[in-house]
Protein backbone atom coordinates (compact mmCIF):
# COMPACT_ATOMS: atom_id res chain seq x y z
CA UNK A 1 0.00 0.00 0.00
CA UNK A 2 1.29 3.51 -0.77
CA UNK A 3 2.51 4.92 2.54
CA UNK A 4 0.58 8.15 2.06
CA UNK A 5 -2.72 6.25 2.04
CA UNK A 6 -2.08 4.04 5.06
CA UNK A 7 -3.84 6.42 7.47
CA UNK A 8 -6.83 6.98 5.18
CA UNK A 9 -8.89 3.84 5.55
CA UNK A 10 -12.40 4.17 4.11
CA UNK A 11 -13.61 0.70 5.05
CA UNK A 12 -12.48 -2.84 5.84
CA UNK A 13 -14.85 -5.78 6.10
CA UNK A 14 -14.95 -9.56 5.83
CA UNK A 15 -18.64 -9.48 4.79
CA UNK A 16 -19.29 -9.75 1.06
CA UNK A 17 -22.64 -8.00 1.46
CA UNK A 18 -21.15 -5.09 3.35
CA UNK A 19 -18.30 -4.88 0.82
CA UNK A 20 -20.84 -4.59 -2.00
CA UNK A 21 -22.64 -1.77 -0.23
CA UNK A 22 -19.49 0.13 0.74
CA UNK A 23 -17.90 -0.43 -2.67
CA UNK A 24 -20.64 1.32 -4.66
CA UNK A 25 -18.65 4.53 -4.70
CA UNK A 26 -15.88 2.73 -6.58
CA UNK A 27 -17.73 0.17 -8.72
CA UNK A 28 -21.29 1.47 -8.91
CA UNK A 29 -24.09 -1.08 -8.51
CA UNK A 30 -22.30 -4.43 -8.52
CA UNK A 31 -22.15 -7.98 -7.22
CA UNK A 32 -19.12 -9.64 -5.65
CA UNK A 33 -18.35 -13.33 -5.98
CA UNK A 34 -15.48 -14.81 -4.02
CA UNK A 35 -13.73 -18.03 -5.06
CA UNK A 36 -10.41 -19.85 -5.21
CA UNK A 37 -8.49 -21.65 -2.47
CA UNK A 38 -8.10 -18.41 -0.49
CA UNK A 39 -11.81 -17.56 -0.36
CA UNK A 40 -11.74 -17.85 3.43
CA UNK A 41 -9.23 -15.00 3.52
CA UNK A 42 -11.66 -12.51 1.92
CA UNK A 43 -11.11 -9.03 3.33
CA UNK A 44 -12.39 -6.09 1.33
CA UNK A 45 -10.71 -2.80 2.12
CA UNK A 46 -10.22 0.60 0.58
CA UNK A 47 -7.91 3.44 1.52
CA UNK A 48 -8.48 6.67 -0.40
CA UNK A 49 -7.86 10.40 -0.52
CA UNK A 50 -9.79 12.84 -2.68
CA UNK A 51 -7.82 15.86 -3.81
CA UNK A 52 -10.41 17.97 -5.63
CA UNK A 53 -11.38 16.40 -8.94
CA UNK A 54 -8.98 13.47 -8.61
CA UNK A 55 -9.07 10.59 -6.12
CA UNK A 56 -6.24 8.19 -5.30
CA UNK A 57 -7.34 4.87 -3.80
CA UNK A 58 -5.95 1.47 -2.86
CA UNK A 59 -8.45 -1.40 -3.09
CA UNK A 60 -7.85 -4.98 -1.97
CA UNK A 61 -9.98 -8.12 -1.60
CA UNK A 62 -7.14 -10.53 -0.65
CA UNK A 63 -9.05 -13.52 -2.07
CA UNK A 64 -9.86 -14.20 -5.72
CA UNK A 65 -12.83 -11.94 -6.51
CA UNK A 66 -15.22 -11.41 -9.40
CA UNK A 67 -16.82 -7.94 -9.66
CA UNK A 68 -19.97 -7.78 -11.81
CA UNK A 69 -20.65 -4.06 -12.26
CA UNK A 70 -24.09 -3.31 -13.69
CA UNK A 71 -23.12 0.31 -14.31
CA UNK A 72 -19.80 1.86 -13.44
CA UNK A 73 -19.77 5.42 -12.03
CA UNK A 74 -19.74 8.27 -14.54
CA UNK A 75 -16.11 9.22 -13.91
CA UNK A 76 -12.85 8.05 -15.50
CA UNK A 77 -11.11 5.36 -13.47
CA UNK A 78 -7.69 3.80 -14.00
CA UNK A 79 -7.12 0.41 -12.34
CA UNK A 80 -3.50 -0.71 -11.83
CA UNK A 81 -2.58 -4.05 -10.24
CA UNK A 82 0.07 -3.58 -7.56
CA UNK A 83 0.61 -7.33 -7.35
CA UNK A 84 -0.84 -10.33 -9.15
CA UNK A 85 -3.15 -9.56 -12.05
CA UNK A 86 -6.75 -9.07 -13.10
CA UNK A 87 -8.91 -9.21 -16.22
CA UNK A 88 -11.56 -6.70 -17.23
CA UNK A 89 -14.33 -7.16 -19.81
CA UNK A 90 -15.97 -3.93 -20.96
CA UNK A 91 -17.96 -3.07 -24.10
CA UNK A 92 -17.02 -6.39 -25.71
CA UNK A 93 -13.30 -5.93 -25.11
CA UNK A 94 -11.06 -7.83 -22.71
CA UNK A 95 -7.86 -6.47 -21.17
CA UNK A 96 -5.66 -7.43 -18.26
CA UNK A 97 -3.75 -5.56 -15.60
CA UNK A 98 -0.32 -6.51 -14.32
CA UNK A 99 2.92 -4.74 -13.51
CA UNK A 100 3.05 -2.97 -16.91
CA UNK A 101 -0.60 -2.65 -17.98
CA UNK A 102 -3.66 -0.91 -16.58
CA UNK A 103 -7.31 -0.66 -17.60
CA UNK A 104 -9.56 2.35 -18.12
CA UNK A 105 -13.14 1.06 -18.49
CA UNK A 106 -15.72 3.35 -20.06
CA UNK A 107 -17.66 5.44 -17.54
CA UNK A 108 -21.29 4.53 -16.95
CA UNK A 109 -21.07 1.13 -18.64
CA UNK A 110 -21.33 -2.51 -17.61
CA UNK A 111 -18.06 -4.23 -16.70
CA UNK A 112 -16.80 -7.53 -15.39
CA UNK A 113 -13.59 -7.49 -13.37
CA UNK A 114 -11.85 -10.67 -12.26
CA UNK A 115 -9.10 -10.09 -9.71
CA UNK A 116 -6.71 -12.88 -8.76
CA UNK A 117 -5.94 -13.50 -5.10
CA UNK A 118 -3.51 -11.09 -3.46
CA UNK A 119 -3.83 -8.53 -6.27
CA UNK A 120 -4.53 -5.15 -4.67
CA UNK A 121 -5.10 -2.31 -7.14
CA UNK A 122 -4.07 1.31 -7.08
CA UNK A 123 -6.97 3.29 -8.49
CA UNK A 124 -6.94 6.83 -9.88
CA UNK A 125 -10.34 8.38 -10.47
CA UNK A 126 -10.87 11.65 -12.34
CA UNK A 127 -14.22 13.42 -12.37
CA UNK A 128 -15.67 13.41 -15.87
CA UNK A 129 -16.62 17.06 -16.32
CA UNK A 130 -13.23 18.53 -15.32
CA UNK A 131 -11.41 16.09 -17.60
CA UNK A 132 -13.60 16.89 -20.59
CA UNK A 133 -13.22 20.61 -19.93
CA UNK A 134 -9.46 20.12 -19.73
CA UNK A 135 -9.48 18.51 -23.16
CA UNK A 136 -11.51 21.43 -24.49
CA UNK A 137 -8.82 23.82 -23.33
CA UNK A 138 -6.03 21.66 -24.74
CA UNK A 139 -7.47 21.30 -28.24
CA UNK A 140 -9.09 24.73 -28.44
CA UNK A 141 -12.65 23.76 -29.28
CA UNK A 142 -15.66 22.16 -27.62
CA UNK A 143 -16.04 18.39 -27.68
CA UNK A 144 -18.59 16.81 -29.98
CA UNK A 145 -18.56 13.73 -27.72
CA UNK A 146 -17.02 12.86 -24.33
CA UNK A 147 -13.52 11.43 -24.02
CA UNK A 148 -13.45 7.66 -24.52
CA UNK A 149 -10.25 5.79 -23.68
CA UNK A 150 -9.13 2.43 -25.02
CA UNK A 151 -9.67 -0.22 -22.36
CA UNK A 152 -6.00 -1.11 -21.95
CA UNK A 153 -3.24 1.31 -21.00
CA UNK A 154 0.26 0.05 -21.75
CA UNK A 155 2.62 1.52 -19.17
CA UNK A 156 5.80 -0.01 -20.57
CA UNK A 157 6.77 2.55 -23.27
CA UNK A 158 9.00 5.47 -22.31
CA UNK A 159 6.12 7.79 -23.25
CA UNK A 160 4.11 6.37 -20.34
CA UNK A 161 6.69 7.57 -17.82
CA UNK A 162 4.76 10.81 -17.42
CA UNK A 163 1.79 8.82 -16.03
CA UNK A 164 4.05 7.12 -13.48
CA UNK A 165 5.58 10.49 -12.65
CA UNK A 166 2.13 12.01 -12.11
CA UNK A 167 1.19 9.26 -9.65
CA UNK A 168 4.51 9.59 -7.82
CA UNK A 169 4.02 13.34 -7.55
CA UNK A 170 0.52 12.88 -6.13
CA UNK A 171 1.87 10.46 -3.55
CA UNK A 172 4.78 12.71 -2.64
CA UNK A 173 2.54 15.76 -2.20
CA UNK A 174 0.18 13.75 -0.04
CA UNK A 175 2.92 12.13 2.04
CA UNK A 176 5.11 15.12 2.93
CA UNK A 177 3.46 17.40 5.53
CA UNK A 178 5.26 20.49 4.21
CA UNK A 179 4.25 19.93 0.57
CA UNK A 180 2.47 22.59 -1.47
CA UNK A 181 -0.68 20.49 -1.29
CA UNK A 182 -0.70 20.63 2.51
CA UNK A 183 0.03 24.35 2.37
CA UNK A 184 -3.22 24.78 0.48
CA UNK A 185 -1.75 25.63 -2.91
CA UNK A 186 -0.96 23.69 -6.06
CA UNK A 187 -3.94 21.32 -6.11
CA UNK A 188 -5.24 22.64 -9.43
CA UNK A 189 -1.94 22.40 -11.34
CA UNK A 190 -1.28 18.97 -9.81
CA UNK A 191 -4.64 17.64 -10.99
CA UNK A 192 -4.20 19.18 -14.42
CA UNK A 193 -0.83 17.43 -14.69
CA UNK A 194 -2.49 14.11 -13.78
CA UNK A 195 -5.21 14.66 -16.38
CA UNK A 196 -2.71 15.66 -19.05
CA UNK A 197 -0.51 12.66 -18.27
CA UNK A 198 -3.44 10.29 -18.75
CA UNK A 199 -4.60 12.01 -21.93
CA UNK A 200 -1.18 11.89 -23.55
CA UNK A 201 -0.41 8.31 -22.45
CA UNK A 202 -3.72 6.50 -22.84
CA UNK A 203 -5.13 6.10 -26.38
CA UNK A 204 -8.50 7.82 -26.76
CA UNK A 205 -10.83 9.26 -29.34
CA UNK A 206 -8.98 12.59 -28.96
CA UNK A 207 -5.42 11.28 -29.20
CA UNK A 208 -4.98 12.51 -32.77
CA UNK A 209 -6.09 16.02 -31.78
CA UNK A 210 -3.78 16.08 -28.78
CA UNK A 211 -0.84 14.90 -30.87
CA UNK A 212 -1.08 17.81 -33.31
CA UNK A 213 1.59 20.49 -32.97
CA UNK A 214 0.15 23.80 -31.87
CA UNK A 215 0.77 25.41 -35.26
CA UNK A 216 -1.30 22.87 -37.20
CA UNK A 217 -5.05 22.98 -37.97
CA UNK A 218 -7.30 24.71 -35.54
CA UNK A 219 -8.34 28.33 -35.13
CA UNK A 220 -5.14 30.12 -34.15
CA UNK A 221 -6.94 33.16 -32.72
CA UNK A 222 -9.02 31.02 -30.37
CA UNK A 223 -5.97 29.12 -29.14
CA UNK A 224 -4.11 32.37 -28.49
CA UNK A 225 -7.15 33.76 -26.69
CA UNK A 226 -7.44 30.69 -24.46
CA UNK A 227 -3.76 30.88 -23.56
CA UNK A 228 -4.10 34.59 -22.72
CA UNK A 229 -7.20 34.01 -20.58
CA UNK A 230 -5.56 31.17 -18.64
CA UNK A 231 -2.53 33.29 -17.75
CA UNK A 232 -4.52 36.42 -16.84
CA UNK A 233 -7.58 35.00 -15.07
CA UNK A 234 -7.14 37.08 -11.93
CA UNK A 235 -6.49 40.31 -13.81
CA UNK A 236 -9.09 42.88 -14.96
CA UNK A 237 -8.92 41.98 -18.67
CA UNK A 238 -11.52 42.97 -21.26
CA UNK A 239 -12.62 41.41 -24.52
CA UNK A 240 -10.53 44.07 -26.28
CA UNK A 241 -7.47 42.84 -24.39
CA UNK A 242 -8.25 39.25 -25.35
CA UNK A 243 -8.73 40.13 -29.01
CA UNK A 244 -5.46 42.06 -29.08
CA UNK A 245 -3.60 39.09 -27.57
CA UNK A 246 -5.24 36.83 -30.17
CA UNK A 247 -4.13 39.21 -32.94
CA UNK A 248 -7.64 39.62 -34.31
CA UNK A 249 -10.67 41.85 -34.02
CA UNK A 250 -13.39 41.53 -31.40
CA UNK A 251 -16.05 40.41 -33.90
CA UNK A 252 -13.78 37.79 -35.47
CA UNK A 253 -12.86 36.50 -32.03
CA UNK A 254 -16.50 36.27 -31.00
CA UNK A 255 -17.30 34.33 -34.15
CA UNK A 256 -14.38 31.97 -33.53
CA UNK A 257 -15.53 31.28 -29.96
CA UNK A 258 -19.09 30.73 -31.16
CA UNK A 259 -18.01 28.30 -33.87
CA UNK A 260 -15.39 26.40 -31.86
CA UNK A 261 -16.58 26.60 -28.25
CA UNK A 262 -20.26 27.53 -28.57
CA UNK A 263 -19.82 30.43 -26.16
CA UNK A 264 -18.58 34.00 -26.06
CA UNK A 265 -15.07 35.03 -24.96
CA UNK A 266 -16.51 36.82 -21.92
CA UNK A 267 -18.71 33.83 -21.09
CA UNK A 268 -15.69 31.53 -21.24
CA UNK A 269 -13.68 33.94 -19.05
CA UNK A 270 -16.51 34.07 -16.50
CA UNK A 271 -16.83 30.28 -16.36
CA UNK A 272 -13.08 29.78 -15.88
CA UNK A 273 -13.09 32.34 -13.07
CA UNK A 274 -16.06 30.60 -11.47
CA UNK A 275 -14.15 27.32 -11.63
CA UNK A 276 -11.09 28.87 -9.99
CA UNK A 277 -13.27 30.48 -7.32
CA UNK A 278 -14.87 27.10 -6.61
CA UNK A 279 -11.44 25.50 -6.27
CA UNK A 280 -10.43 28.13 -3.73
CA UNK A 281 -13.68 27.72 -1.80
CA UNK A 282 -13.15 23.96 -1.66
CA UNK A 283 -9.52 24.31 -0.61
CA UNK A 284 -10.14 26.97 2.03
CA UNK A 285 -9.91 25.73 5.61
CA UNK A 286 -11.07 27.27 8.88
CA UNK A 287 -7.58 28.58 9.66
CA UNK A 288 -7.44 30.62 6.45
CA UNK A 289 -10.18 33.03 7.60
CA UNK A 290 -11.12 33.51 3.95
CA UNK A 291 -14.63 34.66 3.10
CA UNK A 292 -16.72 34.25 -0.01
CA UNK A 293 -16.13 37.94 -0.70
CA UNK A 294 -12.34 37.52 -0.49
CA UNK A 295 -12.36 34.72 -3.04
CA UNK A 296 -14.88 36.37 -5.35
CA UNK A 297 -12.82 39.57 -5.50
CA UNK A 298 -9.63 37.54 -6.03
CA UNK A 299 -11.12 36.24 -9.27
CA UNK A 300 -12.53 39.52 -10.54
CA UNK A 301 -16.13 39.32 -9.28
CA UNK A 302 -16.95 42.70 -7.77
CA UNK A 303 -20.75 42.33 -7.89
CA UNK A 304 -21.31 39.71 -5.19
CA UNK A 305 -25.00 39.18 -5.90
CA UNK A 306 -24.29 38.42 -9.56
CA UNK A 307 -21.37 36.19 -8.55
CA UNK A 308 -23.58 34.17 -6.20
CA UNK A 309 -26.29 33.83 -8.85
CA UNK A 310 -23.87 32.71 -11.57
CA UNK A 311 -22.15 30.35 -9.13
CA UNK A 312 -25.40 28.67 -8.10
CA UNK A 313 -26.46 28.33 -11.72
CA UNK A 314 -23.11 26.77 -12.64
CA UNK A 315 -22.60 24.43 -9.67
CA UNK A 316 -26.03 23.90 -8.12
CA UNK A 317 -25.13 25.35 -4.73
CA UNK A 318 -24.25 28.70 -3.22
CA UNK A 319 -20.62 29.81 -2.70
CA UNK A 320 -21.14 29.75 1.08
CA UNK A 321 -22.36 26.14 0.92
CA UNK A 322 -19.16 25.16 -0.90
CA UNK A 323 -17.04 27.03 1.64
CA UNK A 324 -18.72 25.27 4.57
CA UNK A 325 -18.58 21.77 3.06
Amino acid sequence: MPVALSDHEVYATTSVGVAERLGREMFGAHRLRVGGPDRGDFLASMHAVRFRDVTMAYVDFVAETRIDAERLPDDYTVFMAMNGDSRTTNLGRVAGTNSVTAVVPAPGTEALMEWSSHSPHLVIRIDAEPLNLHVTRLIGHSLDRPVHFDLQLDMSPDSANRWSAAIQLMHSELFHPDSLLHLGVGTGPLEEFVMSALLFCAPSNYSSWLARPSHTPGRRAVRLALEFIETHLSEPITITDIAAAAETGVRSLEKGFHDDLNCTPTGYLRDRRLERARHDLIDACSTDFLTVTDIAVRWGFTHLGRFASNYRHRFGESPSQTLRS
